[in-house]
C-alpha cells in the first residue's frame, strides 16, 4: 500500500432484532455483506437463525446469535447487548422484531395487549436506550407500519404499538442528535403473512401498484437511510400507496 493511501475504516457492529427469518434475515445478510459485524437476534426461529449465521460465517462474516424473548424486555435487552460485546461498540440498531395481532377493542385482552406492547414498543425503547449508552455515534432504524400513521379499525394493540414506535423515532431523533440519527420505515404489504389470513392473501389488490413490495424494497430503504446523512426523525412510507387507497375507499 502506498504511504498516501489510507486503510479502509472498520465498520461498526449492527444489532438486528427478529433476524432469523424473512425481512430481518435479509437485513443481516445485506449488512454482513457490506462488511458489518452482525448481532442476529431471534426468539423462535432457532434453525433458521443458526443456518443464516453459519452461511454468513462461511462467507467471511462476523456474526453472533442471541435468543431472547422481547416480551421480557429488560432481560432480553441485557441478553442481546451481552452477546454482542465481542463485536465491539454498536453502530447500527434495527428494531425489526414484532408480533401482529388482529384484534378490535372488544376482542383484545390484557395478556395479548401487554405482550404486543412489550415486544413492539417497550423492547425497542429499552434497546434504543442501551444503544445510546453504548454507541459513540450511529443510527437507529425502527421498522414500523403505515397503520401507525393512519390507523384503521381491527388491529388495536398492534396499531398503538406502531404509532408509539413512530413517536419514539421522532422524539429520539431530537434527544440523541447530533450523535445518533433515528428514522423509521412504515411498511405496507411486503410479504404475505405466514398465518394465511384471508386479508393478507390479496395483497396485490390492496395498493395502487398492484403488487407486494418484496424484501428487496425494504433492504433498499434501509440502505437509503443508512447512507443519507442529512435525514433524521423521518418515517419513510414503503407501502405502494396502500394507505391512500384505503382512505379513498372510506370517503
Amino acid at each position: 500500500m502506498n504511504s498516501h493511501q489510507s486503510k479502509p475504516t472498520a465498520k461498526g457492529a449492527v444489532i438486528v432484532t427478529g433476524a432469523g427469518r424473512r425481512i430481518g434475515r435479509a437485513l443481516v445478510e445485506y449488512l454482513s455483506g457490506v462488511g458489518h459485524p452482525v448481532c442476529l437476534h431471534y426468539f423462535r426461529s432457532d434453525d433458521s437463525a443458526e443456518q443464516v449465521a453459519s452461511s454468513l460465517r462461511d462467507r467471511g462474516g462476523q456474526v453472533v446469535t442471541v435468543k431472547a424473548d422481547l416480551a421480557q424486555s429488560t432481560e432480553a435487552v441485557q441478553q442481546i447487548f451481552s452477546a454482542c460485546t465481542t463485536l465491539g461498540a454498536p453502530q447500527i440498531l434495527i428494531n425489526n422484531a414484532a408480533i401482529f395481532t388482529a384484534q378490535s377493542l372488544h376482542e383484545v385482552d390484557g395478556p395479548s395487549f401487554d405482550e404486543t406492547i412489550a415486544v413492539n414498543l417497550k423492547a425497542p425503547t429499552l434497546l434504543c436506550r442501551q444503544f445510546a449508552s453504548a454507541a459513540s455515534s450511529g443510527q437507529i432504524i425502527n421498522i414500523a407500519d403505515w397503520r401507525g400513521l393512519r390507523p384503521i379499525p381491527g388491529h388495536l394493540s398492534y396499531t398503538l404499538s406502531k404509532a408509539g414506535l413512530i413517536a419514539l423515532t421522532e422524539m429520539l431523533a431530537l434527544e440523541l442528535a447530533p450523535r445518533i440519527r433515528v428514522n423509521a420505515i412504515a411498511l405496507g404489504a411486503i410479504l404475505p403473512a405466514e398465518t394465511g389470513a384471508d386479508e393478507e392473501l390479496d395483497i396485490e389488490s390492496r395498493n395502487p401498484l398492484r403488487r407486494a413490495g418484496g424484501i428487496t424494497a425494504v433492504v433498499s430503504a434501509v440502505d437509503y437511510l443508512l447512507n443519507t446523512p442529512f435525514v433524521t426523525g423521518e418515517t419513510l412510507r414503503l407501502t405502494g400507496g396502500e394507505e391512500l387507497a384505503i382512505q379513498r375507499g372510506r370517503e
